[in-house]
């Protein structure tokens, strides 16, 4: 279970508000949990990003899956993050 969540970040405002976005919801959960992470939860809680803004949602992902486990094959076509083991 994630307890304690925290980034450190540089960047376009787009990736600040996804990431501290993506800390909250985070937080408290399993890995399981995270697994069934959608792009669209990051998208819901900043109130929707622009087109040029999608690079926000990929960084995420990357990041993401590092949380998982880096062991994990990569986000699927689905936009969600692949099962734990």
């Amino acid at each position: 279970m994630a307890v304690e969540v925290r980034y450190k970040v540089r960047g376009c405002t787009a990736s600040i508000a996804a990431g501290s976005a993506l800390t909250e919801w985070i937080q408290g959960k399993s890995r399981a949990q995270m697994a069934a992470f959608q792009a669209a939860i990051v998208d819901q809680a900043v109130g929707g990003l622009a087109a040029e803004s999608k690079h926000a949602r990929r960084a995420l992902r990357r990041g993401g899956e590092a949380v998982i486990g880096a062991e994990q094959p990569p986000l699927g076509a689905a936009g969600r993050f692949p099962s734990p083991g």
